[in-house]
């Protein structure tokens, strides 16, 4: 929700990106702020209605396609990945409780990084074959 410019400039520039969008109904980043950093007191950061990611990239004349269950993810991602006329957009919703993790603290620096309930320290040279939540 912060911008959505840069579709403009893929669709000029014809450059064949691939966007996925984790769409939860909120503004993620500041709603899981202000949950962690500010008493779990939501402001402005819900939406009633989800945006339509999709729609909105197709308005820019990109192609487009949306994920409502996680079924559906493996073939999308094939699809997304196949496509050759220019940039993608697949739009991923999501509960709007989930998170995006790891994160870093508005004061903080590396050491300060949350990593919640997922064991990315664990996890070495950028390696995930075998790795289990």
């Amino acid at each position: 929700m912060m911008t959505v410019s840069e579709l403009a400039t893929a669709v000029e520039e014809d450059v064949a990106v691939k966007a996925v969008v984790m769409n939860n109904a909120s503004l993620g980043m500041i709603r899981q702020f202000q949950a962690h950093f500010y008493g779990n007191v939501i402001y402005a950061a819900d939406y009633s209605k989800a945006p339509n990611f999709a729609k909105i990239a197709e308005g820019f004349g990109v192609q487009s396609s949306t994920v409502e269950r996680p079924s559906e993810m493996e073939d999308a991602l094939r699809e997304m990945l196949a496509y050759r006329g220019g940039p993608y957009v697949l739009e991923v919703r999501t509960d709007r409780e989930e998170e995006c993790l790891p994160m870093t603290p508005p004061w903080g620096g590396k050491a300060d990084i949350i990593y919640g309930r997922c064991r990315w320290k664990e996890v070495e040279n950028g390696e995930v074959a075998g790795f289990s939540q």
